[in-house]
């Protein structure tokens, strides 16, 4: 029975072309966490005496001041740093903060806003108070000198919030926070995204913007800019947090068994779909201990060729053992051989191989009795030895030939 069972599952197919992005390649710097952000030790007290759940202890980070290191990938802003008590009262500021308000109560550095950190880490968000007027500089958050490939597709994304209650005075019709996403080159500024204005709401909600960008053949890095697109003298105010660059990695689908016999040889298929036809070189990976690490596979880097927007990669895996169980195999493509090397470069998706050991169960039975009395029938069975078996499964037969 067991046979079967394992044999009928093995020539089951799984289907997995989700779209999907590779990891945050801004880190620390993005999700406002350790160990990029450390605590401000010099807070006013009452923005993080720990008395109130609006103000933990740490719950001021220090300040984004990396815009005069040329070429180091740190994040700053345009706007003015506070962290003392009604620090952010005035217009062009921002903090660094854990929470500045919930359900009892608003923080004394803003004491009529509520919000906290997004990405639920025990780390920071970026609370602003938007400028005024267009005079003053635009840019809450800058990040500059980040490498990029070619012909690679980037999603640069933030999640927003309107910090500001919808129950204010101040939470009124063209007031609303609405930000933009530009990616800066040696050829010019591209606006990639544009929130529109986020809405006022009775608790504090966050919402997801962003946009994509593929660089040209001669881009090799870029500046990240997360900018005002308005500005009002009341409300404007905002929280970002989980600022994010990735690759775009949604165009490879990896057919392949939900799982095999040992000693069985399959065929595991990859299809890279890329209408640029740019990604056309391609690697194969292994790893042995569930992903933590891969190793490239002998033949190195290849390339290959699209029939019409795709390019079919098919992955033999010859007389598969137990000992493979859980082993995972990763198609990696980009634009060059060299790019394959760099994660900022590259698409990738994996299969997990899954073999069973299908041959009989080592169950050994040592008798089978039954018995008759008052209109029920008992049936008793005694094992002598047992490994690896789950549970037993009773048939009975009228003619003693068909169960």
């Amino acid at each position: 029975f067991y046979t079967l069972v394992l044999t009928v599952l093995s020539v089951c197919s799984l289907t997995d072309s989700k779209a999907q992005t590779g990891p945050n390649l801004l880190g620390a710097k993005g999700t406002f966490s350790a160990p990029f952000i450390t605590v401000n030790t010099k807070a006013a007290s009452c923005t993080m005496s720990g008395a109130e759940s609006y103000n933990p202890v740490g719950n001021i980070g220090n300040e984004l001041n990396g815009c005069s290191s040329t070429g180091s990938s740190l994040p700053c802003s345009g706007y003015n740093y506070v962290y003392t008590s009604l620090g952010l009262q005035p217009e062009f500021t921002y903090s660094i903060i854990k929470n500045i308000g919930d359900a009892n109560g608003g923080n004394c550095i803003k004491g009529d806003w509520r919000g906290q950190d997004h990405t639920g880490d025990g780390g920071y968000f970026m609370a602003v108070n938007g400028a005024p007027n267009s005079t003053y500089s635009d840019i809450f958050y800058q990040i500059k000198s980040i490498p990029v490939c070619p012909g690679t597709e980037y999603e640069f994304s933030a999640w927003v919030l309107n910090i500001l209650p919808a129950s204010s005075k101040y939470a009124v019709k063209g007031s609303q926070p609405n930000i933009s996403f530009n990616v800066i080159t040696s050829a010019g500024t591209q606006t990639i995204a544009t929130s529109g204005p986020i809405a006022y709401t009775a608790t504090p909600t966050w919402v997801k913007v962003g946009g994509t960008f593929t660089p040209s053949v001669t881009t090799t890095s870029v500046d990240l800019q997360v900018i005002n697109a308005t500005a009002v003298a009341n409300g404007n105010d905002l929280g970002l947090d989980d600022i994010s660059f990735n690759v775009v990695q949604s165009n490879i689908a990896v057919t392949g068994p939900t799982g095999t016999c040992d000693g069985n040889s399959l065929t595991v298929n990859y299809v890279v779909t890329d209408p640029t036809h740019t990604n056309s070189w391609y690697k194969w990976q292994r790893s042995v201990d569930g992903g933590a690490t891969y190793a490239d596979s002998s033949l190195g880097a290849q390339q290959g060729a699209f029939t019409g927007d795709s390019m079919k990669l098919p992955l033999d895996l010859k007389n598969v053992s137990a000992t493979m169980n859980g082993y995972k195999y990763r198609l990696v493509v980009s634009t060059s051989a060299d790019g394959l090397a760099n994660p900022v470069c590259t698409y990738l998706n994996e299969y997990t191989l899954i073999v069973n050991e299908c041959g009989a169960l080592p169950v050994t039975l040592s008798s089978f009795t039954g018995r008759y009395a008052n209109g029920f029938s008992t049936l008793d069975w005694q094992t002598s030895q047992e490994l690896n078996s789950d549970h037993f499964e009773l048939y009975k037969s009228a003619n003693g030939q068909d169960f």
